[in-house]
């Protein structure tokens, strides 16, 4: 997945000013494995609990320093990346 991540990053057009930055400059990249909501629902479900848990606990005010007006530009990517990585499932 990270693989994928990068590649969509390097493919994306920046603003000069962002050209050599990394997409963990603007992202947390992280990789939680879930089991399997049809077959072990019960599992999934108390992993989706603590996964948000620990999610809340790490969560920081957002900070990327990405300016208001490149915030549509920014969702939009991580909606790429999204269907890239659930794509090559």
């Amino acid at each position: 997945m990270l693989k994928d991540v990068d590649e969509i990053w390097r493919s994306i057009r920046r603003p000069i000013e962002f050209r050599d930055s990394w997409v963990t400059d603007f992202f947390e990249l992280r990789i939680h494995g879930l089991p399997n909501k049809r077959t072990q629902y019960m599992d999934f479900s108390h992993a989706v609990r603590n996964l948000k848990q620990d999610w809340m606990k790490t969560a920081k005010p957002y900070s990327r320093g990405v300016p208001a007006d490149g915030f549509p530009f920014y969702l939009k990517v991580a909606f790429i990346v999204w269907l890239t990585m659930s794509s090559n499932t």
